[in-house]
Formats: structure tokens, C-alpha cells, sequence
């Protein structure tokens, strides 16, 4: 199946998602779907392989390519909103975010080719947002209300730059837009990649 569902509208994909899903565990027949669309990929997929520029990335439950992607282009594809992936400053076994600095000690960077510089991935879920004036701050730019979620987008200063990032959080209880928020990362959560290489050097285990 070629992005079967690439011209229908929202509503529609997903109805049509779930018949396609249910005929085919029905029926029992190895089915291949192409799709750019990763919610397709996580939600009809027993295993999901991630192509870049024609290249086998990673293949995998997706649930694997979740919590354990090989690389930084697999970690910001799977997921809804992408995971977070920033450039910060590994010092030692702690990694500093702005103000914020996370301890990595499970972390094993000896892979690392970038000599202090790092690609940290921090999934939306794993951002808390909190009243502390201090450590990771984030200027809120936009809020996307779902009802029980909510998430917002924003630039925080992470290695002496403005770095964008987005933050799940209570539907119910939400900044306005422009407000300055502080956050606290799950330090269990953190996904750190080699800055040049993209690769994989450790994650949750």
C-alpha cells in the first residue's frame, strides 16, 4: 500500500486507518505500507522500518523506535510531537540546559566526536513545567489546547542560543502566550546522540 490515505481528510484518515488495520489482522496477510506520515506508521505498524534519503535508519517495534532510537533523525521522526533535540554542553556526567543542569550518570559517551558539544533528546512528556525563577526557562510562543493535554511551543537559551522546544503539560492549566515558564526535565528521559555523527549514545534503559 502506496500512502493510501495521503488525500483523505482528517476525520476520514483515521476511520479508514482503523478498517485497514482490522482487515488485515483479520485476514492475516503481510502487508508493506508506505506512508510519511509516522502517527500511520506507530499506530498500524507491527514493526516499522525508518528510510532517510533511501537508507535503511532503523527497523523495529514502534515502541522500540520510541524509546530507543539509533539516531537523532529516527528520535525527531517517530513521535507526535517530535522529540525534542537540542545542542547543549556535556560537562562531565551532567548535562547543562541553560541554567539547568541534568545528570546523564548512566550514560556511556565515549562514543562521542564532539568534545563537550551534544545532541540531547528530551520527548514533550518529560518537560514539567514549574513556578522555580530559575535553571531552564522557556518563552512561551504558542499554545495548542487538546482538551485533557495541551502543548506549547517556545524558545529557551540552551548553549548561548535560542533553541525551540515543546513542552505536554495540563490541558487545564496553561500559560498565556509571551509568559516566561520554567522547567524541570526527568533526568531518566534524557536521549543524548553524538553532535556530528547523529548517533546513538545512550538513552532509558
Amino acid at each position: 500500500m502506496d500512502e493510501p490515505l495521503s488525500n483523505l481528510d482528517a476525520k476520514l484518515r483515521v476511520s479508514t486507518r482503523t478498517q485497514i488495520a482490522d482487515l488485515q489482522r483479520r485476514l492475516g496477510v503481510t502487508t508493506v505500507y508506505v506512508t510519511h506520515d509516522q502517527v500511520e506508521a506507530m499506530t498500524m505498524g507491527d514493526r516499522v522500518a525508518v528510510l532517510k534519503d533511501g537508507r535503511l535508519q532503523q527497523v523495529g517495534t514502534p515502541r522500540e523506535l520510541y524509546d530507543r532510537p539509533v539516531n537523532a533523525f529516527v528520535a525527531g521522526f517517530i513521535g507526535s510531537p517530535a522529540m525534542n533535540l537540542c545542542t547543549a554542553e556535556l560537562r562531565g556526567d551532567r548535562v547543562a540546559l541553560g541554567e539547568l543542569t541534568v545528570p546523564v550518570g548512566h550514560a556511556d559517551v565515549a562514543g562521542n566526536d564532539s568534545r563537550g558539544e551534544i545532541t540531547v533528546g528530551i520527548r514533550p512528556e518529560a518537560l514539567t513545567v514549574t513556578t522555580a525563577q530559575t535553571g531552564l526557562r522557556m518563552t512561551v510562543r504558542l499554545v495548542e489546547e487538546l482538551g485533557a493535554d495541551a502543548f506549547l511551543y517556545g524558545t529557551a537559551t540552551i548553549a548561548g542560543k535560542d533553541q525551540a522546544l515543546v513542552v505536554r503539560t495540563d490541558g487545564r492549566r496553561v500559560p498565556d502566550k509571551g509568559d516566561a515558564v520554567g522547567l524541570d526535565v526527568d533526568p531518566t528521559q534524557l536521549h543524548l546522540f553524538a553532535a556530528r555523527s547523529g548517533e546513538r549514545l545512550t538513552g532509558p534503559r
